[in-house]
Parts: C-alpha cells; sequence; structure tokens
C-alpha cells in the first residue's frame, strides 16, 4: 500500500467534506430565500465554488 498515495486521498476527501458543508449551509440560506438579491448571487456562487472543488477534490471532471 502506498501510504502517501492514501495520504492524499484521504486529506482531499477531508476537505471535500468541509467543502460539502458550505455547500449545505449556502443551499440552506438559499432555500430560506434571502431579502436582497445581492445575497442571492453570494450564496449561488458560494454553492458554485463548493460543487467545483469538491469535484476536483475527488478527481471527477468538471464541465
Amino acid at each position: 500500500m502506498d501510504m502517501s498515495l492514501h495520504a492524499k486521498a484521504s486529506a482531499n476527501i477531508r476537505e471535500a467534506a468541509g467543502w460539502a458543508d458550505d455547500l449545505a449551509k449556502s443551499l440552506r440560506a438559499l432555500n430560506q430565500g434571502p431579502v436582497f438579491d445581492h445575497e442571492t448571487e453570494k450564496h449561488i456562487e458560494s454553492v458554485n465554488m463548493a460543487f467545483s472543488a469538491i469535484a476536483r477534490l475527488l478527481g471527477k471532471e468538471t464541465a
């Protein structure tokens, strides 16, 4: 077993979990219906960033 590769994969999974938590927070905020358009845009951008980061960390391609 390549311990270096295993450690890198584990670190990526932990980082992806952090992004998943951020994603959930942003989605909950969007679901609650922010009052101002700039708040909505901020949460949408956070969702997009989280999806991209999770995909990159888990080795998936993003379009």
